[in-house]
């Protein structure tokens, strides 16, 4: 049977899997309140104080070791067949359980098992053992582009969201159709053998976008035309993918055209335009045949203006005078222009 399952469970199979030894467990830790063998058989650790007494039951495991800075005899305690007699130091928080054919384990008394360890006192600690389990279904993890669509797998229908989807398979031969909308099926297949059982199997899919002409119009020549920050040139016709787009038109003196769009036609798809100016545009000034020139707009002079290169100005009706030289007799000239995006050169002549 097929399943999806959740991502965080194939992360803690994975775990599990890379290891090459069985796992140690420490199932619960109990004070035997009726034990006194920690008083009547003390041991003292460096502070002169006595001890607690934990007895570790493992079934039929010699061989334990215990790592912790508060192990009385260095942790190379006897297996007398039933359980380990370990003597730790009062208020000791965490022990490491080590064997040469498990991975280790280390509980944490107080975090675990809502115990604290006390000198003087016995407790009881139980360890079992866990083995590995052959895993039988192969983990396969589809990552597919674009990121939302479906998967068909022998006949099963399965939603791709984010780019992924994961499954649990058996050994057999499999095919799949993948497909999103505004994009090209594409067939694949695989086969799952028993010997080929990993830990995960990626399956990369990537679909082909269909694509469709787009009459790219505009109210300004010049604009260009950029489809997810790609520059697609100047109005016209332009072969775009169809699906959902984030477009931009830009042209000097305007304002930024932004707009997200579906292209869903294959054939005539239209994106017209219309751009509003900016308040402020770049003009030229150009004086001729003046060896000092001074140029005012609207009786205020324009102290930043050079002879023939951009400078901004507002839109709208303005009174544009420029005089050869600053004095008060210098020759001058006047013209009443209109200022709108993408002007001419303005010219004087003296």
């Amino acid at each position: 049977m097929n399943r999806i399952i959740p991502l965080w469970l194939c992360f803690l199979f994975l775990a599990y899997a890379s290891a090459s030894a069985q796992e140690l467990k420490v199932d619960k830790v109990t004070l035997l309140e009726t034990d006194n063998e920690a008083v009547t058989n003390p041991r003292y650790d460096a502070n002169d104080e006595i001890c607690a007494l934990l007895k570790v039951y493992v079934n039929d495991l010699p061989g334990l070791k215990f790592a912790s800075g508060y192990v009385i005899d260095g942790g190379n305690i006897i297996y007398n067949g039933g359980y380990y007699a370990v003597y730790v130091a009062n208020g000791i928080r965490s022990v490491m359980f080590k064997h040469e054919d498990y991975l280790p384990v280390t509980v944490n008394f107080k975090k675990d098992h809502q115990i604290s360890i006390k000198g003087g006192k016995t407790y009881r600690v139980d360890v079992s053992t866990i083995g590995m389990v052959k895993k039988t279904t192969q983990t396969v993890a589809f990552n597919m582009l674009p990121r939302e669509g479906s998967l068909l797998i022998n006949g099963e229908q399965y939603s791709v969201s984010e780019g992924m989807l994961q499954l649990e398979l058996e050994p057999g031969n499999y095919s799949y159709t993948a497909s999103a909308d505004y994009y090209q099926t594409k067939e694949g297949a695989f086969t799952i053998t028993e010997e080929d059982i990993s830990d995960i199997r990626e399956i990369s899919i990537s679909l082909k976008s269909i694509m469709t002409n787009v009459n790219f119009t505009c109210n300004v020549p010049t604009a260009k035309l950029f489809v997810d920050n790609v520059d697609k040139g100047a109005p016209g016709l332009k072969s775009l993918p169809m699906g959902k787009h984030r477009i931009r038109v830009k042209a000097e003196d305007w304002k930024d055209f932004a707009q997200e769009v579906v292209f869903d036609k294959v054939e005539g798809q239209e994106l017209a335009v219309a751009m509003n100016p900016k308040s402020v545009v770049s003009i030229v000034v150009k004086v001729n045949g003046a060896t000092a020139p001074y140029l005012y707009i609207d009786n205020k002079e324009i102290k930043d203006w050079k002879n023939g290169e951009r400078f901004k100005v507002r839109l709208g009706r303005h009174l544009f005078t420029v005089t050869n030289g600053d004095s008060f007799d210098a020759p001058s000239k006047e013209k009443k222009i209109t200022v709108v995006p993408n002007m001419e050169v303005i010219e004087f002549s003296f």
